[in-house]
């Protein structure tokens, strides 16, 4: 299997993170995403907390690919 290229590991490095932190990509348009992180039952703080979680992991995602590929 071909390694993937820049933007799929941008996608994952950026993407990846989401879902397990309880989120949900609704639209992903060149570098930029839009993800949601519903409010249950733990409340706002919550979802708040699992959404700072997937940037900081989408941060050091790119980071580690940026100088490989010229982020």
């Amino acid at each position: 299997m071909d390694e993937p290229n820049a933007t799929d590991r941008f996608f994952e490095a950026v993407a990846g993170p989401i879902a397990p932190n309880g989120g949900e990509v609704l639209k992903f348009i060149g570098d930029a995403v839009l993800a949601i992180f519903p409010v249950g039952t733990d409340g706002p703080e919550d979802a708040c907390a699992r959404a700072l979680a997937a940037a900081r992991a989408a941060v050091t995602g790119v980071s580690a690919i940026a100088g490989r590929d010229g982020l």
